[in-house]
């Protein structure tokens, strides 16, 4: 029967009454399933998409690029947090990194606010020479490690190691230093690298052994043109029967010792 029925004030459909009165097939509709919901969720109406500018400039010197941390008030409430209604994808929640010069993107609900606090980040700024571009200067290692292949299963943190050269303060010559980060998760929401605050010279002076004689400690005018390896270091594993052990730093690096150029091959190991 195509025609509706009337029953204690309220009025049923039929299919066909259905898609006439309203345009929609009710067959279709109602196949659909709760993603097709969830997809439109944002597009009722009072639903808003706020599209915020950042223009923050410590400086006009591209050295001093910074990234702004942007969180909503109670963000890191774990009780709130576990409401339902806070969970994706019905509710947008604002704890996130952006670039100084971008755009922030706030979902609103009908009817919703937000208060905003926004936290400039900033990192350590390591001076020094790069040169050359074909030698590597920084690498990203786990913190920890069991075997030559295996990390241990928490070993999400990881650090940066770095080397680089630059003129030694209150000095006229140029050293090699080594920097690491502080440990580090894989994905570090911040975008940043937390350098530790000390540096090491690496480079003050060499110890040589003359065929002639006993080994000596030898000033070096200029070091530089560093290059790092980081890896498992096996033979300490075992000496030292520990169930992990830190990462071992390689170095090479070139040097002038007494006017004359030596090539000087150095094993550094500040994870020790």
């Amino acid at each position: 029967m195509d025609t509706s029925i009337v029953n204690g004030g309220h009025i049923y459909f039929t299919p066909k009454n259905y898609t006439d009165e309203y345009g929609v097939s009710y067959t279709y509709e109602a196949a659909r399933g709760p993603l097709y919901w969830q997809n439109i969720w944002w597009k009722r109406f009072g639903c808003r998409e706020l599209h915020i500018p950042f223009k923050y400039r410590k400086s006009s010197t591209a050295d001093n690029y910074t990234l702004i941390h942007v969180t909503e008030l109670g963000y890191n409430d774990t009780t709130l947090n576990k409401e339902t209604w806070r969970q994706k994808p019905y509710y947008h929640l604002i704890d996130t990194v952006v670039h100084r010069d971008s755009t922030l993107i706030v979902r609103l609900l009908p009817g919703e606010g937000k208060i905003l606090k926004c936290e400039v980040l900033r990192s350590k700024y390591i001076e020094g020479y790069l040169d050359y571009s074909n030698q590597r200067k920084m690498v990203a290692y786990p913190d920890t490690q069991i075997t030559r292949t295996q990390i241990p299963t928490d070993s999400s943190l990881y650090r940066y190691h770095a080397v680089y050269f630059k003129v030694i303060p209150g000095e006229n010559r140029r050293g090699v230093y080594y920097r690491r980060s502080q440990p580090m998760p894989k994905a570090v929401k911040d975008e940043q690298i937390y350098w530790e605050p000390t540096e090491y010279l690496l480079s003050d002076s060499v110890i040589v052994r003359y065929p002639w004689g006993p080994y000596d400690t030898l000033k070096t005018y200029n070091c530089g043109y560093p290059s790092i390896v980081v890896r498992y270091d096996s033979i300490r594993h075992q000496q030292r029967f520990m169930s992990f052990m830190p990462a071992k730093i390689f170095l090479f690096q070139v040097c002038q010792i007494s006017c004359l150029y030596a090539k000087i091959y150095l094993m550094q190991t500040p994870t020790a």
